[in-house]
């Protein structure tokens, strides 16, 4: 998005210009001041994390490791050494599919284990302390998301008044929703083939 690189530079614009910026593009790609403000705020850390590991970065923007937004966030605040315990932690479970969140989880376990007791020499996290693999993961995921997807749309078909809103804003609607309707249709055709 143009603009976005002000809002992505801490040391660029003042404030108010930032806002006004944030603001333009919120109209501009018709998304709300917050998911800018959100999206820039990412944009940065994602930027800081590149800059402290970036072959850790490499591989979560691959999608070999699935990091939410707020962990994304909560990563780039970490030091070099902490990213680099996240990294050989999750590198060691060798697996297609890792968490952040129970990775974290393991190592603020253990970095409370460590204060609590003298210290040893083993900084390298234990491969029996790593979470197991859920092959589960992604579809309990979606299922869990699925529910909010129909309460938006219901939602929207109750309350909405499709006779006054722009024909634009009703073929974006459209477009998405054929798009829906085409992944479902995708979707539910590979869990019958399996």
């Amino acid at each position: 998005m143009e603009g976005l690189d002000a809002l992505q530079d801490q040391e660029g614009p003042p404030e108010p210009f930032r806002h006004i910026t944030a603001q333009k593009i919120a109209d501009q790609y018709h998304v709300s001041f917050g998911t800018v403000q959100k999206y820039a705020a990412y944009a940065r850390a994602v930027n800081t994390l590149g800059e402290k590991a970036p072959e850790l970065l490499s591989r979560i923007l691959a999608g070999k490791y699935k990091v939410p937004h707020r962990s994304i966030l909560e990563l780039a605040e970490l030091t070099p050494g902490q990213i680099q315990r996240v990294a050989s932690r999750v590198e060691l479970n060798q697996q297609p599919f890792t968490q952040y969140s129970k990775v974290r989880a393991g190592l603020q376990e253990q970095a409370a284990s460590q204060t609590s007791t003298a210290p040893n020499s083993a900084n390298t996290p234990s491969i029996k302390d790593m979470p197991a693999y859920d092959p589960d993961a992604e579809i309990t995921g979606l299922a869990l998301t699925i529910p909010s997807w129909i309460s938006s749309i219901e939602r929207v078909r109750d309350k909405a008044d499709f006779t006054t809103t722009s024909e634009k804003a009703r073929s974006n609607l459209l477009s998405s929703l054929v798009d829906l309707q085409l992944k479902v249709a995708l979707l539910l055709s590979k869990i019958r083939e399996e």
